[in-house]
This record gives C-alpha cells, sequence and structure tokens, in this order.
C-alpha cells in the first residue's frame, strides 16, 4: 500500500478587502470636521477650557455647552464653509468624544442618558440662536455663555484639515 503525501496547505494569494461603497461628500465633510474638531479639543488650552465647562455645573448642559462652543469655532474657523448637511451628524461624532473626555477627567459619567440629554440642550441652544440671527439682532451671549472661558479658534489647524 502506497503511502500518501501529507496534503499540502494551498497556498493562496492573500484575499483584497473588497472596497467599499464610496464616501460621500457629506460623509467626508463629517469626517473633516470630526477630525478638525477631535484637534481642536486636544489643543492644550483649549481642553483645559472645556474641562472648566464641563465642571461648571450639569454634566448634560456643560456637555452642551463643550460641544457648542468647539462646534462655533470650527464654523468660525471654516469662515461659514461648514456644509450643513455633514453639522449634525458631525456634532453626533464630537459630543461623545466630549462627554468621554470628561469621564476619563473624572468630571462627569459619559453615559447614553447624559449625552441624550445634553444633545437636547444642543439643539434648543442651536435653535435659540438661529432664531435671534433669523431676527436680524446680533446674537447676545446666553447666561451660560457669560460664565464659560472662550475657545479660540486654531484656524490653521482647522484649515488644514478641512483642505485634506
Amino acid at each position: 500500500m502506497a503511502t500518501q503525501p501529507a496534503p499540502q496547505p494551498e497556498t493562496q494569494a492573500p484575499a483584497q478587502a473588497a472596497p467599499g461603497p464610496a464616501k460621500t461628500q457629506d460623509e467626508e465633510a463629517v469626517s473633516r470636521i470630526t477630525i478638525a474638531a477631535a484637534k481642536m479639543i486636544y489643543d492644550k488650552g483649549i481642553l483645559q477650557n472645556l474641562l472648566q465647562i464641563l465642571k461648571s455645573g450639569d454634566p448634560a448642559e456643560g456637555l452642551a455647552q463643550a460641544t457648542l462652543l468647539v462646534m462655533k469655532g470650527l464654523f468660525e474657523a471654516s469662515k461659514g464653509t461648514l456644509p450643513p448637511k455633514a453639522f449634525l451628524p458631525a456634532v453626533q461624532q464630537v459630543m461623545p468624544l466630549i462627554a468621554e473626555l470628561g469621564e476619563a477627567a473624572g468630571i462627569l459619567k459619559a453615559d447614553e442618558a447624559t449625552v441624550k440629554q445634553a444633545a437636547m440642550i444642543f439643539a434648543q441652544k442651536i435653535k435659540a440662536e438661529a432664531g435671534k440671527r433669523g431676527a436680524g439682532t446680533a446674537a447676545a451671549p446666553t447666561p451660560a455663555t457669560d460664565r464659560q472661558p472662550a475657545v479660540a479658534a486654531q484656524p490653521g489647524i482647522i484649515a488644514q484639515t478641512m483642505e485634506a
């Protein structure tokens, strides 16, 4: 009886990952905004301001205010060119980043309930600001904004990211 050689593993070229669907312009814009926001958030000076905002009282209110300041900074640095369709999806990615930062610093618990409540507060603040601007009046700072440290936008970082 003849012995058969042991079967050899088949040598195949590694399977190439099938290319996923191409990102739409809106998805690309959300990615760029989120990356720019992350760079802004982790800037040492801005980071300290955001942590101070998160410490300033109600966790959901602080999270909403911190997110609003970051998004305003990005909007101003982009000279108003952030695509409207990408703004809210980007907020949905940026707010949890800030919440995780607050949790890592021991300031707040980044649970789903806090983030949802902060999202509702954020939406109210955006609507209020849009109403003020729509009425033709200059947007007056809200009482919460009066006690918050200013977040300086960094156009260099943001512009580089937005152009990428």
